[in-house]
Parts: C-alpha cells; structure tokens; sequence
C-alpha cells in the first residue's frame, strides 16, 4: 500500500481537466506535517475540520464506548483519508478520535477552505464532488462488509485488499476492527490457513 507516486502526479491523473494553476491553488491549502506514533490529530468532542491524507504510516478512527471499551472504525494507510465526519459534514464535534499507528507524514486540509475554493472555480468543485464520492462509496463498502459477511469473510476480504496492513497494525487493534476478541481473530486465521493449504 505504499504510495510511490507523488501527490501532485495522481492529482493530475485522476482530475486531467486540472490546470497547473488550479493544481498550485489547491496545494497552497495543504500542510505537510509529520506525525509520530501515539500522537492523536483528533479527539471525541474536538472541533476539527481537516481532512488527513496519509503519505506515510496508518492512521486509526476509534470510538470508546459507554463502558470503556475501544472500538476500531477505520484505518487510513498510504493514500487514504481520515477525517472526524461529523465535524466536517455537519460542524458538529468530533465522535471519534483519530490516531496515529505508525510514525508517517499526513497532509492536512482545512475543509472549509477547500469547500470556499471550491465555490469559486469549478474545475475545483469537481475535485471536491470527487472526494465527496469517494468517501460516500467507501463508507458503503465498509457497512455491506459489516452486514453481508461473516467475521471470517470480511477478515478474508480486508487481508485480500490490504495485505501488507495485517503486518503493521497490532492485533488487539484489528481484533477490535472486526468486532472480535484476540483470540477469536487467531482463531479466524487458522481456519483461513488451513482452507488455503
């Protein structure tokens, strides 16, 4: 999942209608910004509306319950994107906190900014739509995985998607993830094994 091709040549790829000067306006509101692991960007009841793009490391979206318990929602590696949604879609405070895994480099964006730039130029605001849908259908995904599949296929499936992601993150975090205990996730991957050999 590493990201070998720089941000600004994918942006060129993905949005080819992009002139250099919308590519430049756009990265003047982006702040590169090292990030360590253990460090939280966001937390429940922050105000916070940036946008993280992760070039390097894994970040972590995560609740904590009424008792206590942590539970995983998403994980951002190389080329994806966290954000507290609640904040940014409806100027709410934060319902989770985010996270840092691995020590990395994110790029942050001011949505509010953004969305003013996007007012204003509509090759931008093609940008922005894109970035809407996108978080819209990865949002789907990740809710037909919870409802459609069993513990053993969406494990099955998150290994098929993100393999390299299996190594880097801890396993109480993927346990919490997949909604299951440490044990029951060790359990999940003996079963896999033995299917495949």
């Amino acid at each position: 999942m590493n990201e070998a091709v720089p941000p600004i040549d994918q942006l060129k790829a993905k949005y080819p209608f992009l002139t250099d000067k919308d590519i430049m306006t756009f990265f003047s509101l982006v702040e590169l910004r090292p990030v360590s692991q253990g460090e939280v960007l966001v937390r429940a009841g922050d105000i916070n509306y940036h946008h993280f793009r992760v070039m390097k490391g894994i970040l972590r979206n995560y609740v904590i319950t009424s008792s206590g318990e942590d539970k995983t929602l998403l994980f951002s590696a190389e080329g994806q994107n966290a954000a507290a949604y609640a904040c940014i879609f409806q100027g709410k405070p934060a319902t989770e906190f985010i996270d840092v895994l691995e020590d990395g480099m994110v790029g942050m964006l001011d949505t509010r900014k953004f969305k003013e730039l996007a007012l204003s130029n509509m090759n931008i605001m093609q940008v922005y739509n894109g970035a809407l849908t996108q978080n819209l259908m990865e949002s789907i995904e990740r809710m037909e995985d919870y409802t459609i599949l069993t513990n053993e296929e969406r494990f099955a499936r998150f290994r098929e998607r993100y393999p390299d992601l299996l190594q880097r993150i801890p396993q109480k975090y993927l346990a919490s993830y997949f909604g299951v205990t440490p044990v029951t996730l060790s359990r999940i991957k003996s079963r896999l094994l033995k299917k495949e050999y």
